[in-house]
């Protein structure tokens, strides 16, 4: 029941044709959600995405549904609707306030369902603003003491030099160095990628550790 146009097609018709469509996806939500719901967004599914996340916390945390009816999904894909993506993962990992926290269902992940979240970061690395949010995202293991990193978080806001492939043995001694540690080769790539952080090298720190001590010695003076 939907208008399709074709390259014979009149441009009035093309137009009435784009209007029509996308009246009809704006309104879908409040048609298949049985409320107005001017917030919510429909999403077709993508399989990697919902072995991620659930439905349920796609739609509390990141306003999105992902209907499953093949017929409601049939009129999805005739509207161009877009898959659910990665970046719905973010916002949810990013949730603050009064609604359902992803992160304390997600914090406990095992290292197989953050290298398959990595894994899809990696294919939206052409995306300059999705490696910005990832970079934002509380999603890195930072190492704290020599215990090593435990939970995940965001990158301090105080960060001045980021490393990954430090030693084991190495700890952090000054509030702006961060060393990340990362749980698969798909981690470290979009670290790297993202310019999140860059490769530990003993001449890198031993230029920081030559800088730290000439501006100590200027204010000393």
């Amino acid at each position: 029941f939907l208008p399709v146009t074709s390259q014979a097609t009149p441009p009035f018709w093309c137009g009435f044709a784009h209007e029509v469509l996308c009246e009809l996806r704006a309104s879908l939500p409040a048609f298949f959600s049985g409320a107005c719901n001017e917030s919510l967004e429909l999403r077709l599914p993508d399989e990697r995405v919902l072995r991620l996340v659930d439905v349920s916390i796609l739609r509390t945390c990141a306003n999105v549904d992902v209907p499953r009816e093949p017929g409601v999904q049939a009129i999805l894909e005739k509207c161009g609707t877009q898959p659910v993506s990665i970046a719905h993962i973010l916002k949810c990992l990013n949730v603050q306030g009064d609604r359902v926290p992803a992160q304390s269902q997600l914090a406990g992940s095992t290292d197989e369902w953050w290298s398959l979240f990595f894994d899809l970061l990696l294919d939206a690395g052409d995306k300059p603003d999705m490696l910005k949010a990832a970079c934002a995202a509380p999603i890195w293991l930072l190492r704290r003491s020599a215990g090593g990193a435990v939970t995940r978080v965001a990158l301090p806001e105080s960060r001045q030099h980021v490393f990954c492939n430090a030693p084991p043995g190495l700890w952090p001694w000054r509030q702006e160095v961060v060393f990340l540690d990362t749980s698969s080769k798909a981690e470290l790539r979009v670290a790297l990628s993202a310019a999140c952080a860059e490769p530990w090298s003993p001449s890198r720190m031993a230029g920081i550790l030559l800088g730290c001590h000439l501006e100590a010695r200027k204010h000393a003076n």
